[in-house]
């Protein structure tokens, strides 16, 4: 029996297994009552996105949290697995909502009044120790009050609830260095180090930081930056770019939204400060290029995106979400094959997706402007 829980205009129902394979038996074989012995269709791979004729009807949104302002990017907190974060492009701010009601009733929104920490944000990504990233599509003009500086990149934030209420409107923040303006997407590859889709540079830019300045603070002596690959990514504008880390092989992947791909970068690689160092307008901490580095294309060759903006991996898949198109596509990781997709008709406004704690998928919805949700993607 399915279970209903509702929490303000978060609904959660209870998971349903769908395993590859479940229904046709190993040999893929089925009689009949006359005695016949038919073909039966090959089991779906990738079920997460429906086993039917791809079209939304083979599946049902579930809204899980509604009334949100441009959302952007999403993750679920690994320290809190049921605690679901999305950040508000229009807001400037986090709202945050809990699949098993261990937060107050109503799905919580956070604001950050700076017009600077939070601004236009793309995307956020966890760092495993109370702490949580954000990128924003911003070349620091405060929302057009001042002259744009290009003084932007990853800012960290607590991710407790509590302190994040103390501190507003602009001391939420434990951290930022500032040498990814127009920054689309974000991933976290240990504490304290993140990567960052730098939109100006069309460039990743690893971010090292160590210790946290004071609530609210501007020392930001201590920090590093690396950047590869410039010039080789693309961005499209209001479009986030979803980065998604591989413990695995220690790959990076990113939706190249602008080249129509999805590519990776190989983060085990030796970063020192023997690397050529870029000269910069701003006064900021030292910036390192790495030279002769590339991304590696993983799809694309075969033209089936048009503006990818999410991306997940799971089971040896990469799960991608084409804003343009509004179709969600699993491809085999190993050789880029599409194995499935879902026509989901949310053109023009699916950005974010990721698995969530009851391994459902879960997809922002942007195609309602400033009244916009998140959703489950349930195979019916």
């Amino acid at each position: 029996m399915r279970s209903m829980m509702k929490l303000g205009s978060l609904v959660m129902l209870g998971a349903t297994a769908f395993g590859c394979g479940s229904n046709t038996g190993d040999t893929g074989m089925t009689g009949t009552d006359a005695g016949v012995v038919v073909d039966a269709p090959p089991p779906r791979l990738a079920p997460e996105i429906g086993r039917g004729d791809h079209s939304a009807s083979t599946v049902t949104l579930t809204p899980i949290v509604e009334g949100l302002r441009q959302p952007t990017g999403l993750a679920f907190n690994p320290e809190s697995p049921t605690q679901l974060w999305v950040t508000n492009w229009s807001g400037d701010s986090f709202t945050i909502a809990d699949t098993m009601k261990q937060m107050p009733e109503a799905p919580l929104t956070i604001r950050d009044l700076s017009y600077h920490f939070l601004v236009y944000p793309t995307s956020l990504a966890f760092g495993g120790d109370g702490t949580v990233a954000t990128c924003q599509e911003s070349r620091n003009d405060y929302r057009g009050r001042a002259a744009p500086n290009n003084f932007m990149g990853p800012v960290v934030h607590t991710t407790d609830i509590a302190q994040l209420q103390a501190r507003r409107p602009s001391g939420s923040h434990l951290d930022m260095l500032h040498h990814s303006p127009l920054c689309m997407g974000i991933a976290s590859t240990a504490p304290r180090i993140f990567w960052a889709f730098n939109g100006q540079a069309g460039s990743i830019d690893k971010y090292e930081f160590h210790d946290w300045h004071a609530p609210g603070a501007d020392d930001h002596a201590d920090g590093l930056t690396w950047r590869f690959a410039a010039g080789e990514l693309s961005r499209v504008e209001n479009v986030p770019s979803q980065m998604v880390f591989d413990r695995e092989s220690n790959f990076i992947y990113v939706a190249d939204s602008g080249n129509h791909r999805v590519v990776r970068l190989n983060t085990a690689v030796e970063t020192d400060r023997t690397m050529p160092r870029v000269t910069t307008a701003i006064r900021e901490t030292p910036l390192y290029e790495a030279p002769d580095s590339h991304v590696e294309e993983v799809v694309g060759a075969a033209g089936e995106l048009d503006t990818p903006s999410g991306i997940a991996l799971r089971g040896g898949f990469l799960y991608v979400s084409d804003f343009a198109t509004g179709r969600i596509s699993a491809f085999r990781v190993s050789n880029g094959e599409r194995v499935n997709y879902l026509d989901t008709g949310i053109t023009n406004g699916l950005r974010s997706i990721a698995f969530g704690p009851d391994n459902k998928l879960y997809a922002v919805d942007a195609s309602g402007g400033e009244a916009s949700r998140v959703v489950r993607i349930d195979p019916n």
